[in-house]
């Protein structure tokens, strides 16, 4: 099944930018690579992304997390890592954090 995804992606990347390209993911909200290593599933949930890379697309990923996201950075085997909350302080409640990823989105 994921290599059937992957054709399908590739295709559809190849038909719209025809040079590089680029795959963006948001990761599902309020969810970080640190929580899904937390939950022992960073490394399945990574898999697709790595397929991606080793096909030649660039990878962002884009995190709930903080800085300390970075740290899976070599795990994630060239995907660049980017945590919206690496620069800024995550707020304490849900209501805040859902309307910080709005603003932001």
């Amino acid at each position: 099944m994921i290599g059937s995804t992957l054709t399908g992606l590739a295709l559809s990347a190849r038909l719209v930018l025809r040079n590089e390209a680029h795959v963006i993911v948001s990761m599902t909200f309020d969810v970080s690579l640190k929580e899904w290593d937390r939950l022992g599933i960073l490394e399945r949930e990574i898999r697709v992304y790595k397929e991606l890379r080793s096909r030649g697309f660039r990878v962002t990923l884009l995190t709930f997390g903080d800085a300390s996201d970075l740290s899976y950075q070599e795990r994630c085997g060239g995907i660049k890592i980017v945590p919206i909350y690496k620069n800024r302080a995550r707020p304490e409640t849900l209501f805040f954090r859902l309307l910080h990823s709005i603003l932001i989105g």
